[in-house]
């Protein structure tokens, strides 16, 4: 989807930076649930993106990873 250029960088930034905006009034444990799938697939796709290419995709993950992990 990404190498075929379906979508810009910037759409899939935007889509991986919505996933910070989780309903956070999960009661416990699918909270934990949610955090753990959603950085488990965005450090999946970030190790999976070619090292000099798709730079705002990796910032995008990197900044949405850091915001999850303050909940």
């Amino acid at each position: 989807m990404i190498s075929r250029g379906l979508f810009t960088e910037e759409e899939i930034s935007e889509w991986i930076k919505s996933f910070s905006e989780y309903d956070k009034n999960i009661e416990f444990p699918n909270h934990y649930y949610i955090i753990g799938n959603i950085k488990n697939y965005l450090n999946s796709l970030y190790y999976r993106l070619p090292k000099e290419q798709y730079h705002t995709i990796k910032e995008a993950i990197s900044d949405t990873i850091l915001l999850i992990r303050r909940f």
